[in-house]
């Protein structure tokens, strides 16, 4: 994954493009043992671990740009506090490339007066902000969103591999006793020049290519996708639905992770929370809940939270 990003990257430099965007899927979580796993863990981890890990991989893909024992340092840009988003930049002593990390709608500021210094290459790595699918963007509204839209633009989406939940795979069907019939988990693998790879994935590890985007594919083109495939019978299907049959003995105290969050085949919101479980909930479940809900998800803990009850006590 990072040779890949690497590479794209440097494709680009070679062009003469110096800003570009990154997206790494973080070996976190269930992936952490196994990255080919799909299963979500009971308790996912923190947005500390989720930061650090994608740090060691920013790490990583500056020292295949740079060579290999390039001294890296880094500089802390979040807010601070316990109730600070973590964020970083990273750079060689020379500063020819910086890399910005975890960057929240809150530090485009910071990444302008990074992308003033001519000739440095820039790179904005796992940025947490949404651009779109919500009512409010996380860079508010009218010119104020321009302004935002129009910079980042000036980013090549470089390098792309992220990991998709449609519907409710995992949910069982009662009458055959397994999972994986209906639904389904894909991840993408995009980048400059190419268009975005589809691949379905089974819980045993097994992939298969579904199709492919120009664009980035939104929820419903990929479930689109999915039923495609499904009509086509994709080896995979089975593959995935034999995998699962492992679990069907213990079914009754297992749900599908989308369900858990009262997420249903059609991405609904998450479900009725309480103001004590919302109190109980770190930046990454509330940030979850408020996308559930297409809200702004970018802010501090505190007011995630207050923003995730406003949108739980409507009716």
């Amino acid at each position: 994954m990072v040779k890949m990003a690497a590479a794209a990257v440097q494709r680009g430099l070679d062009e003469g493009q110096l800003r570009h965007k990154v997206d790494f899927l973080l070996p976190v979580n269930e992936k952490e043992a196994n990255f080919m796993a799909i299963d979500a863990v009971d308790y996912p981890c923190s947005l500390q671990k989720e930061f650090e890990a994608c740090c060691s991989l920013t790490r990583l893909l500056l020292e295949e740009l740079l060579g290999s024992g390039t001294k890296l340092l880094t500089r802390r840009v979040e807010s601070g506090g316990g109730q600070g988003e973590p964020c970083c930049v990273i750079y060689p002593e020379s500063k020819a490339v910086a890399a910005i990390v975890f960057p929240t709608a809150d530090r485009l500021s910071q990444i302008k007066a990074l992308a003033k210094e001519e000739g440095r290459a820039l790179l904005i790595v796992n940025p947490q902000w949404r651009e779109s699918g919500q009512v409010v963007s996380d860079f508010g509204i009218g010119p104020w969103k321009r302004a935002a839209m129009d910079f980042l633009a000036t980013f090549r989406d470089s390098f792309l591999l992220a990991e998709q939940r449609i519907g409710a795979p995992g949910s069982i069907d009662m009458a055959r006793g397994d999972r994986y019939n209906s639904g389904g988990v894909v991840r993408l693998l995009g980048g400059h020049p190419g268009g975005h790879e589809v691949y379905i994935l089974a819980s045993n590890g097994s992939s298969q290519r579904a199709g492919m985007f120009q664009h980035a594919p939104s929820y419903r083109e990929l479930e689109q996708l999915l039923r495609d495939a499904r009509a086509a019978k994709l080896d995979i299907f089975e593959v995935a639905r034999r995998a699962s049959v492992q679990f069907a003995d213990d079914s009754s105290d297992r749900t599908d992770p989308a369900s858990s969050t009262g997420e249903g085949a059609d991405g609904g919101g998450p479900g009725s929370l309480s103001e004590a479980q919302i109190d109980a909930m770190d930046a990454v479940s509330l940030r979850r809940s408020l996308a559930a809900y297409s809200l702004p998800t970018s802010g501090r803990v505190a007011k995630l939270r207050e923003r995730l009850k406003e949108a739980v006590a409507k009716p």
